[in-house]
């Protein structure tokens, strides 16, 4: 009974627990997983390689861990107190250049657990090394290394070492040295004997990045030619004019033309004639009897072949015959010329002479001379196989039948010219992109091989650039080109072969450079070719032929450039003022670039689904949309991506974005300046919703916001729910106008929400007396809405003059939370506020000290209203 008793009693208090159970802290507690906040590294920022890492996490419980995860790298950061807030700070390095992401996971005790992640850029100062000695393909016979040195930069950081890896042809084995030295290294390169060694030498940066590699080939070469008599052969008999002939060759170096050598009788040794691929030699006047005949040869770098030592036989009744033609050769056609000489001692004669083609039947030769001991011989029409190898034989026979032969001779009957393997250029074909093309040409030729190549470029601006290789049977070369086209423009390039039977290849290619497309006051759109001695006249023209062909740059020349419908950028436009009028020199203030809208256009330039555009050097003015619904008057972007660097925009006016108008889009504006626009709401800047801003050294001043009567709210900045970066840059004499009857506030900077706002090193200034409410605020810079991550750190603030009513530093909406890094080292001028200070920043911002004279902040609420 007393269990039944008990059972109401316990539902009840079970029934009551649950339905305090959200208000209960200590069970909501148990509930509750980590937050995480990171304050390191940011979305805003390029890191080095080394990348500091800063996370904070909160457990009502405690937390237990966080868990680091980057590429391959892991991090476990235990709290061995399982406080509820954790800190950690720690590093990661990176060795390669990309967008990263860290992701977070922090736990806590009560087991559960939340994750986060931030996407980062890294750049990694990689260095760059640079080989002065050796050449390339240096040979050596007496020596296993060899001393290589040369220079290592980096642009960032420093050089802590340079290595090189050695390896051979045909081995899996490499021999690595360090260097002495950093920037400027040497070391004592081991090296494999008889073989081609490939010398890589690597640069290493102090966090570990290796460079590109350089290499050279380095031949050790310490083995013997190779040199064999073709012909006569051992045992033979011979005339009294010995003639042989000799095959040499080097696998690793070269025989020199002149570095083969015969002896007959054991005499002071001779240098053999080079002909075609061999080498001949003729010694008269040897006496009946055996001859010891011996061969050598050299190589390029002194290795000397074994020497091969035959007995021959003098007779004095043997005819001597030799073929002219050289032992490999090639014809056009196939009734090649076949000749020679015969010669027999005195008292005897040659009574016949007969060539054999391919192993066929004996036939006399049809043009000789058989008087006297010594004579020329031909064939005029010897019958070979078109375009097939054939072998060719000659004999001669005594009056005594005595019988002697040459060596098999092979000709090569070829009608076929030779073919372009690959060519990069083809004809009518436009090169983008740079001044410094490179025409690669590989040559083929299957029969009897190419004898010479030549690769010609002619323009109007050089008269001759030309690589030219020559050979002998190698059926395949490879000859490409280097030629300087500065400015672009029409370029002839003229394409030469001919094969070792005398068929030629013949082609020209009219190539059109386009390094940059040039526009100029003084060009024309019609017959204009866009190169820099034919520039276009309108920036539009030149924007459009670039995209069309590819190329990246767009180079405007000083002067105005009238416009009567705004420039469309397209993917990728790069456009580059600030140029004189030859295009030698580039300063925007020495040689202005100015696109004029003439007060006709609503924009200048627009910007809409593009990736990536760049304005360099360029003003934009005299754009209205005022009072048309516009935005944007200077640039117009939506969806798109763009950077300015030494750019002017003013004088513009629109409802929106007087200067600049963003949606959905990155926006980079780097030492620029924001002058005389006007708008109705951010008369300099207004980024809408999903935009990403980067300022850096930029000046905005002198733009009027043109407040309409009914309303309330003025702005020369506006962000809305977009990330704000700006660095360096100043905020000044920027001014109100309107009127009406509501209470108004003219902020300096307006944010309204967005995922981060970071302000550094930067000078915001306000000292307007503006009168067009009952009541009137100035405001420096305004949180509406949560501004995500906020750092606003080494900023001076000026806000002075005595009217409008209140004047306020930095302005928070009722109790909203400031989360993020830092609001702290700001400054403010001594008259700057008539505010009341309050102590305490609602949220979890890490550093709220150092503003100025001992004040704790210059962010206040009162009573959820604007405090003051």
């Amino acid at each position: 009974m007393r269990k039944i008793l008990l059972l109401p009693f316990l539902l009840i208090g079970i029934s009551c627990s649950s339905r305090d159970f959200l208000s209960n802290p200590v069970l909501t507690d148990q509930y509750t997983a980590p937050t995480i906040d990171i304050y390191s590294p940011s979305s805003s920022t390029t890191y080095n390689g080394w990348v500091d890492i800063y996370i904070h996490s909160y457990c009502p419980t405690g937390v237990d861990r966080i868990i680091l995860q980057a590429e391959n790298q892991s991090i476990t950061l235990y709290n061995q107190y399982h406080t509820s807030d954790f800190s950690i700070q720690t590093n990661m390095s990176f060795l390669t250049s990309n967008w990263k992401r860290l992701s977070i996971t922090a736990y806590g005790v009560n087991g559960l657990e939340s994750s986060k992640g931030v996407d980062f850029y890294v750049q990694v100062p990689t260095p760059s090394v640079n080989i002065s000695q050796p050449w390339n393909y240096e040979t050596y016979t007496n020596q296993n290394t060899a001393l290589f040195y040369g220079t290592a930069d980096i642009s960032e950081g420093y050089v802590s070492n340079v290595f090189s890896v050695t390896s051979g042809d045909n081995t899996n084995i490499q021999i690595t040295n360090t260097a002495s030295g950093t920037n400027n290294w040497s070391v004592m390169v081991s090296l494999f004997k008889n073989m081609r060694n490939t010398v890589t030498i690597y640069a290493v940066s102090g966090k570990g990045v290796i460079s590109w590699p350089q290499d050279k080939q380095i031949i050790v070469d310490q083995q013997r030619p190779v040199c064999t008599l073709l012909y006569p052969t051992a045992g033979m008999e011979v005339p009294s004019t010995i003639s042989g002939i000799i095959d040499a060759y080097d696998a690793l170096s070269w025989i020199n033309d002149w570095s083969v050598y015969y002896t007959i009788d054991g005499g002071a040794y001779s240098t053999a004639m080079k002909a075609g691929m061999n080498w001949e030699f003729s010694l008269s006047g040897n006496a009946v009897g055996n001859h010891p005949l011996s061969v050598y040869a050299v190589d390029g770098v002194g290795n000397t072949s074994l020497t091969q030592t035959i007995s021959v036989t003098v007779v004095p009744d043997m005819p001597l015959i030799v073929m002219s033609n050289w032992m490999l050769s090639a014809t056009k056609g196939n009734t090649p010329l076949v000749y020679g000489s015969a010669s027999i001692d005195a008292g005897y004669n040659i009574s016949q002479i007969k060539i054999k083609v391919n192993n066929g039947a004996w036939t006399p030769i049809n043009k000789v001379n058989y008087s006297g001991t010594s004579f020329c011989w031909s064939n005029t029409n010897t019958l070979i196989n078109l375009n097939k190898t054939n072998t060719v034989i000659a004999m001669a026979i005594s009056d005594t039948s005595k019988t002697n032969y040459t060596l098999s001779h092979q000709i090569i009957s070829d009608t076929i010219p030779p073919r372009i393997d690959y060519v990069y250029y083809t004809n009518n074909q436009n090169v983008v992109n740079t001044d410094w093309p490179y025409q690669g040409l590989n040559m083929i030729d299957d029969l009897s091989g190419l004898g010479t190549v030549s690769n010609i470029v002619t323009s109007a601006w050089f008269s001759f650039a030309q690589n030219s290789f020559s050979s002998m049977f190698n059926k395949y070369i490879n000859c490409g080109l280097n030629f300087y086209t500065p400015g672009g423009g029409t370029v002839t390039n003229i394409i030469l072969a001919w094969d070792m039977a005398g068929n030629k290849f013949a082609k020209t290619n009219i190539l059109k450079v386009y390094p940059n497309i040039f526009v100029a006051s003084f060009g024309s759109d019609s017959t204009g070719m866009g190169y820099r001695s034919q520039p276009f006249a309108s920036v539009q023209k030149g924007i459009d032929f670039a995209n069309s062909i590819g190329v990246s740059s767009v180079n405007i020349s000083e002067g105005t450039y009238n416009i009567t419908a705004p420039v469309v950028l397209k993917n990728g436009t790069q456009l580059h003022g600030g140029y004189s009028a030859d295009f030698i020199n580039q300063n925007p203030l020495s040689y202005p670039t100015i696109i004029d809208g003439g007060s006709v256009v609503k924009h200048i330039l627009t910007a809409s689904g593009i990736s990536y555009s760049v304005i360099d050097g360029i003003s934009l003015i005299n754009a209205t949309g005022f009072g048309l619904g516009e935005k944007g008057g200077g640039i117009y972007m939506l969806n798109s991506y763009m950077e300015i660097n030494n750019s002017i925009i003013e004088n513009n006016d629109s409802d929106m974005g007087g200067a600049v108008y963003c949606q959905n889009s990155t926006f980079k504006m780097y030492n620029s300046k924001i002058d005389q626009n006007t708008a109705k709401k951010g008369s300099a800047f207004y980024f809408d919703t999903g935009s990403w801003a980067e300022l850096r050294n930029t000046v905005w001043f002198d733009n009027l916001c043109d407040t309409p009567v009914s309303v309330n709210l003025g702005h020369t900045f506006y962000a809305k729910d977009s990330h704000i970066y700006m660095d360096a840059c100043s905020n000044y004499n920027n001014n109100v106008s309107g009127s009406g009857t509501l209470s108004y506030t003219f902020s300096l900077l307006y944010i309204d929400g967005g995922e981060s706002t970071e302000i550094r090193n930067s000078y915001i200034q306000g000292d307007h007396t503006f009168n067009i409410g009952v009541t009137n605020q100035l405001i420096g810079l305004m949180f509406i809405n949560n501004p995500g991550y906020v750092v606003i750190e080494n900023n001076y603030f000026n806000i002075t003059k005595s009217i409008p009513v209140s004047k306020k530093t930095i302005a928070i909406w009722e109790t909203m939370p400031l989360n993020g890094q830092a609001l702290n080292y700001n400054a403010f001028a001594t008259n700057s506020l008539d505010i009341v200070y309050h102590d305490t920043v609602y949220g979890d911002l890490l550093w709220v000290y150092l503003l100025n004279d001992g004040m704790n902040t210059g962010a206040y609420y009162y009573g959820g209203n604007w405090g003051y």
